[in-house]
């Protein structure tokens, strides 16, 4: 009987492997009903950008086009019209999703140049932590390790 149980493991074992490595393809008449309510990111501004970009993280069905789109019309705003907040929940749906765009990254500089005493250490590490999944990023994230530590030394 110890026998049958280790052979009825090993299969369930082996088919559920099996079983995780295929995909399934389901194609509806109607859409599915968990969907966001924001398919694109044109118009919107403020809250709604950063709550629309925030849901997409969480919905695997986003394509690429929409993540560049989004990037594009952020970097159109001006960093005055942006909370350090926000970009920093902005930063980290792109970086869940291991999207790096190099159109957010340079607005993350022009924001760190422009609004460096606005940003606390929380959205500096969210900052950094999306520019280090980037290739050019690497400089970026120096100059943010360097503000932090002067705010640390300042607080001090």
């Amino acid at each position: 009987q110890g026998s049958r149980l280790v052979r009825a493991l090993s299969l369930m074992h082996r088919s559920f492997w099996r079983a995780s490595s295929e995909i399934l393809l389901y194609i509806f008449e109607k859409p599915p009903r968990g969907l966001p309510p924001y398919t694109s990111v044109e118009g919107l501004k403020g809250e709604e950008l950063v709550r629309a970009i925030r849901r997409a993280a969480w919905h695997p069905w986003r394509d690429m086009q929409f993540w560049r789109s989004a990037a594009k019309h952020l970097a159109a705003t001006s960093p005055t019209e942006l909370h350090g907040k926000d970009l920093a929940q902005i930063c980290l749906a792109f970086r869940r999703i291991n999207f790096a765009s190099t159109t957010l990254l340079s607005y993350c500089e022009e924001y760190l140049r422009e609004r460096r005493q606005f940003l606390n250490v929380f959205q500096l590490a969210a900052l950094s932590s999306f520019a280090a999944g980037t290739e050019p990023g690497r400089e970026f994230v120096r100059t943010i390790a360097d503000e932090a530590c002067a705010e640390w030394r300042q607080r001090e």
